[in-house]
């Protein structure tokens, strides 16, 4: 359980999950070159391929890219050279040069469980780029089609490696994410039930389909979920916000402002928690008190604060 919460917080941590994964897929190299030692092979492109992980480790990328390189030369199908090529590149953000590779290692290799995970890391990376405020893709309407276009290529990746490999929750965790950036959320509910079953207490999981339910209108399945993930992490202030707006949209505002004290407590300059007591105080009929927190929303920069206000002093 506690491998499954660290792998899919890695969605959050791009740069922790592709050091993570390059260390993963080296040693899968490691094992390889060793087993084909221990039963006498010879070969030597698996030779080529242990000299560049340990190139690797001793952090010498450019004599190991020379060994993978030199692999390559000996046998152009040898798709473990590429996939370590690749994983190189990655690890370096240069993701224009891994994904070519990578793509070499999966046509060579197309049942490479290890090439598809490091593609869709690095189309994950591109993703990521193209949805920073900072993307060098000025036009807007260019940088969305190229961000639904890694989706879809990212989405492909993942259900491969998710069909040769039906146990990985770190897959399904990372599709989870593409769904909900492309927008499906029928694929979105079945991978998180799914995830679920396998890990049913974790925080994210749960979250994100409480999340999800929100959105569909679903409040009380929602609120169940927020619920569960606090009975494992009952200090996460972000659980009970999201608990405390589902609990408005639900008619319950006395429930929420339970949830909403406690975020305020944590930060006193929540904004948005500001802006969901004032509704809870206007629900309840409290208007004044609904006018003050409202009032301090709209100072922390709240822009719904004043529309509610100017609702409430015509």
């Amino acid at each position: 359980m506690e491998l499954t919460s660290r792998l899919l917080s890695f969605w959050h941590e791009p740069g922790k999950k592709c050091r993570d994964l390059c260390r993963y897929l080296r040693t899968l190299t490691l094992f390889t070159v060793g087993l084909c030692m221990v039963v006498g092979c010879t070969d030597p492109r698996f030779a080529l391929l242990l000299k560049g992980y340990e190139h690797s480790e001793a952090g010498d990328d450019s004599s190991a890219l020379a060994c993978y390189t030199a692999g390559i030369r000996l046998d152009s199908t040898f798709s473990d050279a590429y996939l370590n090529r690749g994983i190189i590149y990655l690890h370096r953000g240069q993701l224009s040069l891994a994904i070519p590779e990578l793509n070499s290692a999966i046509r060579y290799d197309p049942g490479s469980t290890g090439a598809y995970r490091a593609r869709a890391a690095a189309l994950k990376a591109a993703l990521n780029r193209l949805s920073s405020p900072d993307s060098c893709l000025i036009d807007l309407s260019v940088q969305r089609t190229s961000r639904l276009a890694t989706a879809v290529l990212l989405f492909r990746d993942l259900t491969k490696l998710i069909t040769l490999d039906p146990y990985d929750v770190a897959a399904l965790g990372d599709r989870i994410e593409c769904a909900w950036e492309l927008g499906d959320c029928e694929s979105m509910q079945q991978d998180l039930d799914r995830a679920l079953r396998m890990a049913p207490d974790d925080v994210w999981l749960l979250n994100r389909r409480g999340r999800l339910r929100f959105e569909l209108g679903m409040y009380r399945d929602a609120v169940n979920d927020y619920t569960q993930a606090l009975l494992a992490c009952d200090t996460c202030v972000y659980l009970m916000y999201n608990r405390a707006l589902a609990l408005i949209e639900q008619g319950e505002p006395g429930e929420a402002l339970e949830d909403l004290n406690r975020v305020l407590t944590d930060d006193p300059e929540d904004g948005p928690a500001w802006y969901a007591r004032g509704r809870c105080f206007v629900m309840l009929g409290k208007v004044s008190q609904g006018e003050t927190c409202l009032e301090k929303a709209t100072s922390l920069g709240v822009s719904d604060a004043p529309l509610l206000l100017g609702r409430l002093r015509p």
